[in-house]
């Protein structure tokens, strides 16, 4: 019969918890954090070009 797995071993086995949100938002090129900022900031990019232009 097999034994039960101790919380140290099956800690060993796992990856550690990351932060997805973090980890997706480290990614994000330079053209992606304006494209999000734009949105934040005014609504959305189609509304914004139609101020821009």
């Amino acid at each position: 019969m097999k034994q039960i797995e101790t919380l140290e071993e099956l800690r060993k086995k796992l990856t550690p918890i990351r932060n997805v949100n973090t980890q997706h938002k480290s990614s994000l090129s330079a053209l992606d954090k304006l494209a999000l900022w734009i949105t934040d900031h005014v609504g959305s990019m189609n509304f914004f070009f139609l101020i821009f232009i």
